[in-house]
């Protein structure tokens, strides 16, 4: 049985606090490009150059995360959160594209060592009873996404210099404000206008290592009592492994509720651990891609489609698709007592297909674009946590197994950015192609798991 003291209570809900503060500056940096642009004078390819900065730092910040083995993590991560803040504090301050691009790394190597101690942390307070707090976790991170460009919308300015391509009828009056004073906008108003979210940000960031950093003088973490812990066996063979829990195979059921003994496994029943694990990764680090891609490049795409999107109404389909991911997350969270895990993964890839190629049909009506914002945002909330359900049944996620898919989501995200970044204004549907063209990768990923599954379990 877990013993979970009441200290451990407090570092749980810090955590949280935490993550939602991170998910909030994160979420702020796409709704502002087109604003950086102006501000350092240079082109949106240039400042799209921040998410692969990102993922770099990314990669770098998982490896980072090793040295909590030798040094202490509560302080660790109380300095990289600290950096984390300031850096995204400095970015409406910068002067130049090598200043953007520092403060982009040092919040991508911050955020890869949070990640990676973040969720362990969790689980290793929690251990098998995590379930729900890694529930919470996906909700405190969605506000956090939900209320990023909210607190963007109301000081940005985006591209004034547009001409907007709609009937007299569907004139949107802000629009015309807009054109009608591009030129009294300067860089300076532009500059001033960024300044006060990002300080906000920053400065609800950096309030929560500085708690951490007090509790570890008074009450420092320690590790929860427990007992034994009961794991599912590997194989003996490396590139073999057990299936962790099978109740969702009806032919596997013993009459027993489906559950059925690990260890007593006939031979037969095995599925090729490497297999597994690179399957695992793509399948992961593309659904990941997909979603950062929305997040960072939605608020730019809704700006140069046909209709043309003010900023501020920009910010806000994403905030639309963020509250509808996180309301996914609890609709889905019940739904998984209802039907299959592999039944809702297809049902919502289906589903996303078809919401991401509606972003074609509504790129000259933006009363559509808010419903299919909002349905993108719900059809791949449950890929992620569900998909690494699934292959957790039949894989046990270790260290060196989450430290591949990090590293291997930061590798993917890599490439994106540098094509929307090249032809988004030109070609605003490259941003569609690139989201199906992820979608898809994931899909057969999965797929192939599936049927790589029934072959050795069947």
């Amino acid at each position: 049985m877990l013993l979970v003291n009441r200290v451990n209570y407090l570092y749980t809900i810090l955590l949280l606090m935490i993550h939602m503060a991170f998910a909030l500056c994160v979420s702020m940096f796409g709704p502002a490009f087109v604003d950086l642009k102006y501000i350092l004078n240079t082109t949106i390819q240039n400042v799209s150059y921040i998410p692969t900065l990102l993922s770099i730092g990314n990669v770098i910040g998982t490896l980072v995360g090793m040295s909590y083995n030798y040094l202490n993590r509560q302080l660790v991560v109380v300095g990289l959160l600290v950096l984390m803040a300031l850096s995204s504090t400095c970015i409406p301050f910068t002067d130049s594209l090598m200043q953007l691009y520092s403060c982009a790394l040092v919040f991508g190597i911050g955020t890869g060592a949070w990640i990676a101690a973040y969720n362990v942390w969790l689980i290793e307070i929690w251990q098998h009873n995590a379930g729900q707090v890694l529930f919470i976790s996906q909700l405190m991170y969605g506000t956090g996404a939900v209320l990023g460009p909210l607190l963007d919308r109301p000081y940005l300015t985006g591209d004034t210099n547009r001409s907007v391509v709609l009937d007299d009828k569907d004139r949107d009056v802000e629009s015309l404000f807009l054109q009608s004073n591009s030129s009294t906008i300067s860089v300076w108003e532009r500059r001033v206008k960024l300044e006060k979210p990002f300080l906000m940000s920053g400065g609800i960031l950096i309030v929560f290592p500085l708690i951490m950093l007090l509790m570890f003088v008074c009450k420092r973490y320690r590790l929860p009592h427990l007992d034994r812990c009961q794991y599912s066996p590997l194989s003996d063979n490396p590139d073999l492994l057990m299936p962790a829990n099978n109740d969702d195979d009806d032919d596997n059921d013993n009459g027993n509720g489906g559950h059925t003994s690990d260890i007593h496994q006939p031979n037969n029943n095995r599925l090729p651990k490497i297999r597994t694990v690179i399957l695992l990764s793509i399948c992961l680090s593309s659904i990941n891609s997909l979603e950062l891609v929305y997040f960072n490049f939605g608020s730019t795409y809704f700006q140069y489609i046909p209709v043309r999107l003010t900023a501020p109404m920009a910010a806000s389909m994403v905030s639309i698709m963020s509250a509808a991911y996180t309301i996914g997350q609890v609709v889905n969270f019940g739904m998984a007592f209802l039907f299959k895990t592999e039944h809702m993964i297809t049902f919502n890839f289906m589903l996303s297909f078809i919401t991401i190629t509606g972003l074609t049909f509504g790129q000259n009506i933006p009363q559509l674009l808010w419903i299919v914002s909002a349905s993108i945002g719900y059809s791949v909330s449950v890929l992620f946590p569900a998909i690494l359900g699934f292959f957790g049944k039949y894989l046990q996620i270790t260290d060196r197994i989450a430290t591949l898919v990090f590293i291997m989501c930061g590798v993917v995200n890599f490439l994106p950015p540098l094509i929307l970044g090249k032809y988004i204004e030109s070609f605003p549907s490259i941003f569609i192609i690139i989201e199906l063209i992820l979608l898809f990768i994931a899909f057969i990923s999965f797929i192939t798991f599936l049927l790589m599954r029934y072959r050795y379990l069947r």
